[in-house]
């Protein structure tokens, strides 16, 4: 059976909070990405979070009051054949860049597993089709991490 998810590239969604807490108030998400063409229409059930996490705009050099339109609910194909992890600091920015990667990297974890971000199952596992970008992600975020001072 073809599956109606791609393989190595994902969704990547940024956007604040509606109640900034204590953890955040930019919340990045990376969502499972349906292939363009789904005959099966199991595209168009929610699609998996297969990594998230909370970040504090001052973080990342961002105004939370006045959050570039580009950047707030946007989303964004990332990975193989999406906005590789090179180009998303150059996009982004370093700090930005840093977390985003971050993020997708854990997702890409966890679909080389064929789990969610809660270690739920929900398709055959990617395994080593998706080692090459998750190499390039790690190399990455550690590139970044460095040049941060983390």
């Amino acid at each position: 059976m073809k599956s109606c998810w791609q393989v190595g590239t994902y969704e990547l969604h940024v956007m604040k909070v509606a109640e900034p807490d204590e953890d955040g108030d930019l919340l990045v998400t990376v969502f499972a990405l349906p292939v363009a063409e789904d005959a099966t229409g199991q595209a168009d059930l929610d699609a998996p979070i297969l990594a998230q996490s909370d970040l504090f705009c001052s973080d990342v050099d961002l105004d939370p009051e006045n959050l570039p339109k580009w950047l707030d609910g946007k989303c964004i194909a990332v990975g193989e054949t999406g906005l590789e992890p090179e180009w998303i600091e150059i996009t982004y920015g370093q700090r930005l860049a840093y977390k985003m990667n971050e993020a997708i990297a854990a997702a890409i974890r966890c679909d080389a597993r064929g789990v969610d971000m809660e270690g739920r199952p929900w398709r055959t596992p990617s395994g080593n089709r998706v080692q090459s970008i998750l190499l390039r992600t790690i190399i990455q975020v550690e590139n970044l991490g460095r040049r941060l001072g983390r």
